[in-house]
C-alpha cells in the first residue's frame, strides 16, 4: 500500500491543477488535485476521504492562512482527484502545492 512506502511523513505533496468547471461556470470551492506517481485504482482509492491542507503565506503578517479540504472523488484514471474545501480558494492557488494527510482527522 502507499502508506508503507512513506512511513517517515504523515503527508504527501500534491499540486492543484484547476477548479472544477463547466462550460460557463467554475466552482471555486471544488478543485482538481494531481498526486504524482498514482496510476492504479487501488492506490487512488486509498486517498478518498483524506484531508487536504492548503497553506497560503502572508507577506505582511507573520501568520499563514490555512484552508482545509477533503478529497471527494476521482477525476478520471490518471491520478487526479476532486477535493472540496471549506472556504473558497484564491485564484493564485492554481499550480500551488497542497499537503494530503494520511490520517482522516
Amino acid at each position: 500500500m502507499y502508506l508503507e512506502k512513506n512511513k517517515e511523513r504523515n503527508f504527501i505533496k500534491a499540486t492543484i491543477v484547476g477548479f472544477k468547471r463547466g462550460l460557463r461556470q467554475q466552482k471555486i470551492s471544488n478543485v482538481r488535485i494531481k498526486i504524482p506517481n498514482i496510476k492504479k485504482e487501488k492506490e487512488s482509492s486509498f486517498f478518498l476521504g483524506k484531508k487536504v491542507i492548503f497553506i497560503q503565506k502572508n507577506i505582511n503578517k507573520n501568520k499563514n492562512k490555512v484552508i482545509w479540504g477533503k478529497i471527494k472523488k476521482l477525476h478520471g484514471r490518471s491520478g487526479v482527484f476532486i477535493a472540496q474545501f471549506k472556504k473558497n480558494l484564491p485564484p493564485n492557488s492554481i499550480s500551488a502545492n497542497v499537503k494530503i494527510t494520511y490520517l482522516p482527522w
